[in-house]
Formats: structure tokens, C-alpha cells, sequence
């Protein structure tokens, strides 16, 4: 009950009480802890169970390796989830498609491509959510031909299950790397067959694959055609625009967005400030820095971006 109120102080506070802790009592406090966010805790009180003696099941497994990522991911972290995944294996879970899928997923957010490839290919059964995973990893680490591959691989496998936003966004982002603008092309059509193109984050990826791939013209088309549109999406326009070193129509989308009333989130000031450095606009840059300065909530932000900014400007300027 406390997990469910986010009173992790309560909860554990309750644990604490409790003489006789079963593998349910612990799992309960690892589900709580992982996700508010306190991995290194839930490590630590994992490994504690253990050397009590209690044997883990398949939440144990699956609570323990989402706190190797619940918080930064560590190297030392990467190490503990090395150590679950020999637990795993010595205990003969290795057939659990639902942790075998977490311990996939953790292999990615770590970038341990090789690892992660080995245990997916020794899945007995693989979901939309593994495919999902091992083909973001393939996009997030430079293999985006892999990526796209494993994509062709997962629609001729997968008769009775659907890509989800997060295969369609890593799809999208392999062809941005490649240029590859007829199988974006493609993978766009294919968005729009199965009615995707309602998700934000997979509209944003569309746009800016468009740019990426020279056809600006045809990303601010599928801009145009949103009836809603997040901050994400202004903010994949305004960078689309400064990649090709059109500041002026980057700083009017930037001001047509305040305008409505987005709210403006730190990588909205990153996109318009690399607009006017790439377009060679110091002037319009101060101005806008200036504005931003009124906000006091990302102080740290505009300072780090005031350095990078001014960096780039410099040779253009």
C-alpha cells in the first residue's frame, strides 16, 4: 500500500518491522524501491536475501536487473547484473521469456551489444518487447544496418504480434544515420497502415529523419499535419531546421511555439542557440539567451549551453 503512495520511507519502514520476511515480503519492497528509483538499495537488499538463504523466483530476478538501470547506469551496476544473469543461469531460469526479456533490455541500456546479441539469440521465445530491445540497442550503438536488419528479421518471425513505438522510433533512427531516405519512406507507410502515427515520440523521429535525410520540405509536411503537437515535436522542427543552417525559420518556429503555449523544456534552448550557431547568428543567439536568463528554473542549463553555444558561434561569428 505505502509503494502504491510513493511512501518508500513508510514502506520500509514496515519491511524493517516485519520478523518473518518471505520472498513475497522482499519482493514487494524491491518492486517499491526500483521504481522510485533507489537501484543501488534494492541491489544491496538483493543481495542481503540471498545470503539469507531465500530463494529468488522469476519477480526476484526480473525487480533486480530493472535496479541495475533504475538509476545512473554504472559500470558497477553493469557488473551486479552480470552477477544476476550467472544466478539466472546456475538456477535454470534461463527459459523465462518475461526476465530473460529484462535481462535483455539491461544488456542494452548499458550499450553491451555483444551480450545482450548472445542472449537474445539463445531465446527459446522471443516478444515485441525483446525484438524491441535488441533492435534499440542495434540503433543506439552504431549498427544501424544490424538494426534494420533485425527489423526485416522480426516482421517475417512475428505473424501474431506488431512493432511497438519503440521498435518504430529505433527503425527510424537507423535510417537517419543511413540517409536512408526510401526506407524511411517505407517505414513511414507502414506507420501510418497500422494508425502509429498518432504517437508523439514516432511522429518526432519521422521529422527528423526526413531532415536528416535531405527531404526537409517533407518533414515539416508531417509537422503541419498533427492537430497535436508536444514539446518533443517542436523541438525535433527547430534542431531539423538548424541542421540545415536555416536559423531565421528556426528562431520563428521557436517563437510560434511559446506563442501556443508549450511549455519549453532545456533541449527546446539547445535546438533554437544551434540554429543561430550554425546559421552564424550571435546577435539574435544573445537575445534569445537573454530571454531565457527571465527563467531561473534552468540556471545550470543556460550556462552549459552559453559555453557550448558560444563555442560553435566563434569560428562562424
Amino acid at each position: 500500500m505505502y509503494s502504491e503512495l510513493d511512501s518508500i520511507d513508510n514502506a520500509r519502514k514496515v519491511f524493517d518491522k516485519t520478523r518473518t520476511r518471505t520472498m513475497y515480503v522482499w519482493n514487494a519492497l524491491f518492486r517499491a524501491l526500483t521504481l522510485a528509483g533507489h537501484g543501488i538499495e534494492t541491489l544491496n537488499l538483493y543481495r542481503e536475501m540471498n545470503s539469507l538463504g531465500i530463494p529468488s523466483d522469476r519477480f526476484s530476478y526480473t525487480y533486480a536487473l530493472k535496479a541495475c538501470v533504475a538509476s545512473e547506469c554504472l559500470i558497477s551496476l553493469l557488473q551486479r547484473g552480470k552477477e544476476i544473469h550467472a544466478h539466472i543461469l546456475r538456477n535454470g531460469f534461463e527459459g523465462h521469456v518475461h526476465f530473460i526479456t529484462t535481462l535483455v533490455d539491461m544488456y542494452a541500456r548499458f550499450g553491451c551489444v555483444s551480450h545482450e546479441s548472445c542472449v537474445f539469440d539463445e531465446m527459446p521465445v522471443r516478444n515485441v518487447v525483446s525484438w524491441s530491445a535488441m533492435i534499440a540497442c542495434y540503433a543506439k550503438n552504431g549498427k544501424p544496418f544490424e538494426a534494420l536488419e533485425l527489423f526485416r528479421e522480426m516482421m517475417l518471425e512475428t505473424q501474431d504480434s506488431f512493432p511497438n513505438s519503440v521498435t518504430m522510433v529505433s527503425e527510424l533512427q537507423a535510417c537517419a544515420t543511413l540517409a536512408a531516405l526510401e526506407q524511411g519512406k517505407l517505414i513511414h507507410g507502414y506507420i501510418l497502415r497500422r494508425s502509429l502515427d498518432s504517437i508523439p515520440p514516432i511522429i518526432s523521429a519521422v521529422v527528423t529523419m526526413y531532415a536528416k535525410c535531405g527531404n526537409l520540405e517533407l518533414g515539416r509536411h508531417v509537422f503541419d499535419q498533427m492537430e497535436k503537437r508536444d514539446v518533443v515535436l517542436w523541438n525535433s522542427l527547430i534542431s531539423s531546421y538548424g541542421i540545415y543552417g536555416f536559423g531565421r525559420e528556426a528562431i520563428q518556429i521557436f517563437k510560434e511555439m511559446i506563442h501556443q503555449g508549450i511549455s519549453l523544456s532545456p533541449i527546446s534552448f539547445v535546438s533554437v542557440l544551434g540554429a543561430c550557431s550554425h546559421a552564424g547568428f550571435v546577435e539574435e543567439g544573445k537575445i534569445l539567451f537573454a530571454a531565457m536568463a527571465k527563467n531561473t528554473g534552468f540556471i545550470l542549463v543556460w550556462s552549459t549551453m552559453l559555453v557550448w553555444w558560444i563555442f560553435l558561434a566563434v569560428p562562424v561569428g
